[in-house]
């Protein structure tokens, strides 16, 4: 029988820790590790030999299964890219869930320079409001989960509309016996401590947020409409919730996303050892 081939995931993503520790990710599997460096300079010669179709040898069998169980090493045959066109297929035309991006509002605090969104003036009115719920009402009949992600302009200008529709879904999914996912993109300026409280009783748990990097790029890159800085503000709101999370049953997830753009302020500030591996 011929022996089972293996080769690198595409999908690898190795970061320095400060602690001198490292990082692993897979996009793919989403496993995540954290790794001392004796295991890192492992790690990094087993790939080096599977990218050279060598059969890691002498490798320690614990950490060679790890990197299995986390698809950081993968089958030789195995398609990573049909995998995930599988998935996308699987959870697009799916019928057990739901799944919606919600604007309450177009309107933005922020002028960020790169922004493409349309401005409008003005929040989603009640006769539209009141069509979502009845939509809602009919779908979670015939579903098991519904996910709604909150949107804008920005979403917490109309936290009002959030707190209320989400008031609504969850009584709605209750009623019907289905999960409820409640997710929100947001500048992060408005994400007060009080604010906080609010979204948790709308049972939002994920919210992502975007900086741009350090405080004199991000403040000329994402200003508010009065073309004063951000920085200082959401990095405070950041830190409020982190106390909230160690203090308290505070379970929402928060997610930094960094916009990066061709020959960007910011892109040179990229960690020089993250390394996306193949």
């Amino acid at each position: 029988m011929q022996a089972m081939r293996y080769k690198p995931s595409k999908y690898n993503f190795f970061f320095d820790a400060e602690d001198g520790t490292h990082l692993a990710f897979n996009a793919i599997s989403n496993g995540f590790a954290k790794i001392e460096k004796e295991a890192m300079s492992q790690i990094y010669r087993i790939l080096k030999l599977l990218k050279k179709r060598k059969a890691g040898k002498n490798v320690d069998r614990k950490l060679w299964n790890d990197l299995l169980k986390g698809k950081f090493i993968i089958r030789e045959e195995d398609d990573e890219l049909s995998l995930l066109k599988v998935i996308n297929r699987i959870s697009r035309f799916s019928t057990n869930s739901l799944s919606l991006a919600i604007a309450p509002t177009l309107e933005c605090n922020f002028r960020c320079e790169y922004c493409y969104a349309e401005k409008r003036r003005g929040f989603m009115e009640e006769k539209i409001q009141s069509s979502l719920l009845h939509f809602i009402e009919k779908k979670a009949k015939v579903i098991k989960q519904l996910n709604i992600g909150w949107i804008g302009g920005e979403p917490l200008l109309a936290i009002d509309i959030i707190e209320s529709l989400s008031s609504h879904f969850i009584d709605i999914c209750r009623r019907q016996g289905v999960n409820y996912f409640g997710s929100l993109v947001t500048n992060g300026y408005l994400l007060t401590e009080a604010v906080v409280e609010r979204l948790l009783k709308a049972k939002i748990s994920s919210i992502q947020i975007t900086l741009d990097g350090p405080q004199e790029v991000h403040d000329n890159r994402r200003p508010l409409v009065t073309g004063n800085g951000t920085f200082k503000v959401i990095i405070e709101n950041l830190l409020n919730l982190r106390r909230l999370q160690v203090n308290s049953d505070c379970q929402i997830r928060i997610g930094i996303r960094v916009n990066m753009l061709f020959q960007s302020q910011n892109v040179p500030l990229i960690p020089k050892r993250y390394v996306p591996f193949l």
